[in-house]
């Protein structure tokens, strides 16, 4: 198959971003369909691709993956928030209490061989039902990361050892 990229103004108009979940099972497209995504964040082809390959990858938690782009209130105030739809798909698989430690995890890709990084963090649920990552461990992982604002990530929960980790992983810009 030959591909065709077609672009207006900058903006890429084909393939289409829904192109990039051809040929995938109904379980794994309801998984993607139940992606949650930060206000005003749309993927191209390129960015649901990438999706697609870090959410098959691995054994992921199967509640709703969330999509965000990093903040000035998250790199400044150092504060991270998950929305109340993710944390109540996350409750429909853990028992998860109103505060509690969690890892903050990532792998970078470099020429020589992957980066990961795990750092622990705390976290508490607000009243609105939102996990919000406590300013001191979510600070160390922006430090220890090449992170900035604009950068999309694609937010995904996994079990390690009955204590809930929380993966990053950068999507293309």
């Amino acid at each position: 198959m030959i591909g065709v990229d077609f672009h207006r103004d900058g903006v890429m108009l084909f393939p289409l971003p829904c192109d990039a979940l051809e040929d995938l099972s109904e379980t794994r497209r309801e998984l993607v369909d139940s992606c949650l995504y930060s206000r005003g964040v749309t993927l191209n082809y390129h960015q649901m691709h990438v999706m697609r390959r870090h959410l098959f990858d691995d054994n992921y938690i199967l509640c709703s993956p969330f999509v965000h782009r990093i903040t000035s209130m998250n790199v400044n105030d150092q504060h991270m928030v998950i929305s109340s739809l993710v944390v109540s798909s996350l409750k429909d698989f853990l028992s998860i209490p109103r505060t509690g430690s969690l890892t903050l995890e990532i792998v970078l890709d470099s020429e020589d061989d992957d980066i990961y990084v795990s750092i622990p963090s705390s976290y508490f649920i607000g009243l609105g039902g939102r996990m919000v990552f406590k300013k001191e461990g979510f600070s160390n992982f922006l430090r220890a990361l090449s992170i900035e604002v604009n950068n999309l990530v694609l937010i995904t929960f996994k079990e390690r050892d009955q204590e809930l980790a929380v993966i990053f992983n950068l999507l293309p810009q």
